[in-house]
């Protein structure tokens, strides 16, 4: 159908749905007032821009940067999305023919000139992955400034032509995102703020599900997988397999007569309680849908039931947030020890008590065990912190308190270190480095022998000030398409926040979480890459929400009614979760990286049980999607899954497992489509299962 479309008619079928939901939207609108038919028309054109814009960029389920296609491609490819961008450029000239001036006078009442180009400098900046093709990089940030504009200014439009007067239902909705009023501060979450963490686990669950199909897709992935049921069998590392080589695998270790995963033990161990249920692919959803919650809590002791309500309900509609919550990655977990950490903390300041500054200090020590990188982050902020910085000194007693929990959960690095490596000091990833590439590639700092000559993704060798600069704008971009979704650009309110000369301490406390992340992560060679987004800055996920619903807040108070402010950003999620959070769930993660889990329904349809079944094809991700279901040692009933490297190995392999009935299996880099059965065992008698 795709295929047919794009040559006969011009129109994707994925498009359909952004332009047939907004028609309908002017429909229902113009039939129910005549007050709503002009904004319902600005949304449907918001919701047609935001479809053909996404239209116009090269992304998919490959390793690199989305970037704005060539305009040769366009005229031939995408003629239907440049017409509805026309039509939208149009509508909005028009409009702005005879309503500019008051939106421009409210916006110089609120910021100087100034603060008004350093936020434009900050959004344009941001509009386009770095590349060393000067080209296409002058190319998408002259595109991607011209589509944040076109998006704002048609937001703008649509909030104008909101009656004053709003229809019960709006005003209800507005309400509701503005939460209570007079500051206070609630003990628990409200019934909103509960849907909001429902929506989260199930929106999460059907991503998990549906697009990523319960599949590891990237290798740091399958190796935490590989651990977690390494740690659930009661072992910190499983036998060395006899034929090595063929069970060669991205991020896992081979020495000594062991086999592990050189990552910290944090995350496997979490995971591993899914693993124990067989249901690994739960637990990130179930921590996003707590995280919620928990950013929640801290935002409303930092600020107001308000701005709390708020930041949850941003992160609900956040991309970012729900794909990683779909994922196996790490992100969630480290965010979980992040926030129960800081609200421990806020606990001890406020009741001198010592149960806050031990679940602080428990917590702290915990996210060093997953991403030891963001446990020093975090552990120099509540370090400043609990030491009177932008606030209250802790008594003695618990700051003592803290500090021994933090340093003896911490302590268990090491132990762990030794036990894997045989040296306290030596974390296995960093001898996994050295080892497989060269020593001190993957240390911090700078020096011309860091990185892994990833030209795509590190575009200069090495690691200086140039590369800070480059890993920053990359972050930066990914930040601002992934937070949100938004067209206009997912850092303009939090933008507004930090640029606004009203600022409180907590806006303050807000944005150096955000600045310490940047700055520390400058000190690593690789940005983290366009997996998940800025993922190695998501610790700043929860203060770019809560100064996002700041920066909100700051233009309620100068528009009129204020409630207009509000819908606006219901405006702009409603489009990222209907164009946004589609295209990049189909176009990118669905099969990302080449990864499939077709040979778990082989497995089952064909009923591999205790085989040795050989993968032909790459590494990865050919073998590397089906060793993640390996069967553990000392290889039980379920199929042993090896690399089929060459004759010599197979051999090899025959002898090794001289009581298993042997499969052979092209992968999906082999067949160009998914896995197949190209050698069974004599007794196989499915027609399915056959060469």
């Amino acid at each position: 159908t795709r295929r047919y479309h794009e040559a006969h008619v011009g129109l994707d079928p994925a498009a359909l749905l952004p332009l047939t939901l907004g028609m309908a939207a002017w429909v229902i609108a113009a039939a129910w007032g005549r007050s709503l038919a002009r904004p319902a028309a600005w949304f449907g054109l918001a919701l047609a821009g935001g479809a053909a814009a996404l239209r116009i960029v090269i992304a998919g389920p490959v390793v690199g940067y989305q970037y704005i296609a060539p305009i040769r491609d366009l005229v031939h490819g995408q003629r239907w999305a440049l017409l509805v961008l026309g039509i939208q450029a149009a509508c909005v000239g028009l409009w702005l023919v005879g309503d500019w001036r008051e939106p421009f006078a409210r916006l110089r009442q609120l910021l100087s000139p100034g603060r008004v180009l350093a936020i434009v400098v900050l959004l344009v900046a941001s509009g386009a992955a770095f590349t060393l093709d000067w080209g296409r990089y002058a190319r998408g940030i002259v595109v991607g400034a011209a589509l944040q504009l076109l998006s704002l200014l048609t937001l703008v439009a649509l909030v104008r032509s909101l009656p004053h007067e709003l229809p019960a239902p709006l005003a209800r909705l507005a309400g509701g995102l503005q939460g209570p009023a007079g500051g206070e501060k609630p003990s628990r979450p409200d019934r909103v703020v509960l849907w909001a963490a429902a929506w989260v686990l199930v929106a999460s669950l059907a991503l998990a599900i549906l697009v990523y199909q319960r599949h590891p897709h990237i290798p740091d992935e399958v190796s935490y997988l590989i651990q977690a049921r390494t740690l659930a069998g009661g072992s910190l590392t499983r036998p060395a397999p006899p034929v090595a080589s063929a069970f060669d695998l991205d991020l896992m270790e081979i020495v000594g007569g062991r086999m592990y995963s050189p990552f910290p033990p944090g995350w496997p161990a979490a995971l591993a309680l899914g693993s124990l249920v067989h249901l690994e692919w739960l637990i990130n959803p179930l921590l996003g849908a707590l995280n919620l919650l928990l950013a929640w809590a801290l935002l409303v002791r930092l600020y107001d039931g308000r701005t709390a309500r708020l930041g949850a309900l941003l992160l609900a509609v956040s991309p970012w947030y729900l794909f990683l919550a779909m994922s196996f990655m790490a992100h969630q977990w480290t965010l979980t020890c992040a926030l129960l950490a800081a609200l421990g903390v806020i606990r001890a300041r406020q009741e001198d008590g010592l149960g806050g500054a031990l679940l602080g200090g428990l917590a702290l020590g915990a996210v060093t065990l997953v991403r030891p990188l963001d446990g020093v982050i975090l552990g120099v902020l509540l370090g400043l912190w609990v030491l009177g910085v932008g606030g209250r000194r802790l008594r003695l007693a618990p700051l003592i308190v803290f500090g021994i929990s933090a340093a003896a959960v911490t302590a268990l690095n090491f132990a762990y270190n030794r036990a894997l490596t045989g040296h306290a000091a030596t974390f296995p990833v960093m001898a996994y480095f050295d080892r497989h590439y060269a020593p001190g590639v993957n240390a911090l700092g700078f020096g011309p022998n860091r990185g892994l000559g990833w030209r795509g993704l590190d575009p200069l060798p090495g690691h200086g000030p140039a590369d800070v600069v480059i890993n920053t704008l990359l972050n930066l971009f990914a930040t601002n398409v992934e937070l949100f979704g938004w067209g206009a650009g997912s850092l303009l309110f939090a933008a507004v926040a930090v640029f606004s000369p009203r600022r409180e301490r907590s806006d303050h406390l807000l944005l150096s979480v955000i600045l310490a992340v940047i700055a520390f992560h400058g000190l690593y060679w690789f940005s983290g890459g366009p997996d998940f987004g800025a993922r190695y800055w998501f610790l700043a996920i929860v203060p770019l929400a809560g100064l996002t619903a700041r920066g909100l807040q700051r233009l309620e108070a100068g528009a009129a009614p204020p409630a207009r402010v509000p819908l606006a950003a219901v405006a702009l999620s409603l489009v990222a979760l209907l164009t946004f959070v589609p295209w990049r769930a189909l176009d990118k993660y669905r099969d990302y990286r080449g990864m499939r889990p077709g040979i778990r329904h082989l497995a089952t349809t064909c009923g591999f049980g205790s085989s040795l079944v050989l993968v032909q094809g790459r590494r990865f991700p050919d073998y590397a999607s089906a060793a993640a279901y390996n069967a553990l040692p000392p290889f039980g009933d379920g199929p042993i899954y090896a690399w089929d490297r060459s004759p010599e190995e197979r051999d090899s392999l025959h002898e090794a497992f001289p009581d298993r009935p042997i499969w052979v299996v092209a992968g999906p880099t082999v067949t160009g489509a998914g896995y197949r059965v190209v050698a069974a065992p004599a007794r196989t008698s499915n027609p399915g299962c056959t060469p």
